[in-house]
């Protein structure tokens, strides 16, 4: 274990375009006495996959790092006092948020910020978006969810940031930085649509909910937000959001929610 002091870049040239580079500070990695198990992080969080970078959220990190000081007692004082950050910034809520998130000229997308970018926009944007996108009736009991596994005829076809529902339909909403950077974007939104389930994890418990397939995907990045069906964008293009952020309003959210609904 060591700390991330830039953000991750991508490799380029043969044999390392599939990889990324971060630098970090090597002065002071720390050796465990006694990893987690994987087997504790499947059951207790979220699996890994190969060299893929992943985000962990708060409430996971608290479970890591709660379970290592279980077994290893000579933890460096830079992780045992690490803060965690939260998904929202405590001042936005859903009575402000189109006042403040709109006319911000960037989400503070630094090279020296280790925070991970796409889960920066998420933190400024994309989840009060998808809070004021899903049905209010069934905000409190059945609210949006992030990072479940979508399912088609038993098998696992990816991981959509979110789900949430539109006039009773459950519907994927992917996050992004900038989707025209995505050369693969029309790719990966097919692995979320038409599917007939998606599960998730509450605790150790391992849930599945039924769906009607359909072929609406929404993806979201700092510059506003992508309407797909069946893998095709609807009156915008990778670098031409169909709402542009900078002019939401709560009339536009119900504009975003007519118009998923017209293609269910």
């Amino acid at each position: 274990m060591a700390r991330v002091t830039r953000k991750a870049t991508p490799g380029s040239g043969v044999g390392f375009g599939g990889r990324n580079f971060v630098d970090v500070d090597t002065a002071n990695f720390h050796l465990f006495d006694h990893p987690l198990s994987y087997d504790f992080m499947i059951a207790n969080g979220q699996a890994t996959y190969g060299s893929t970078v992943l985000s962990i959220p708060g409430p996971v990190q608290e479970i890591y790092r709660q379970e290592l000081q279980k077994n290893n007692k000579n933890l460096p004082a830079w992780y045992t006092n690490m803060q965690f950050g939260g998904s929202t910034i405590p001042f936005i809520d859903q009575s402000n948020w189109l006042r403040i998130v709109p006319p911000l000229d960037n989400f503070e997308l630094t090279p020296a910020d280790t925070t991970n970018p796409e889960f920066k926009v998420c933190y400024y944007f994309v989840r009060h978006l998808v809070e004021a996108l899903q049905d209010p009736d069934t905000s409190e009991n059945y609210p949006f969810l992030e990072q479940v596994t979508s399912m088609r005829n038993g098998q696992s076809t990816g991981k959509p940031d979110y789900m949430l529902r539109i006039h009773g339909v459950w519907v994927p909403l992917e996050a992004k930085v900038a989707v025209n950077t995505e050369v693969r974007i029309r790719d990966q939104v097919q692995q979320y649509i038409n599917i007939d389930a998606f599960r998730r994890r509450e605790g150790s418990t391992l849930i599945t909910t039924p769906m009607r397939p359909h072929g609406i995907c929404l993806v979201a990045d700092q510059y506003g937000i992508y309407m797909t069906h069946n893998g095709e964008f609807i009156d915008c293009a990778p670098d031409q959001p169909r709402w542009d952020r900078r002019q939401l309003t709560r009339a536009e959210i119900r504009d975003i929610r007519n118009t998923v609904t017209k293609y269910l």
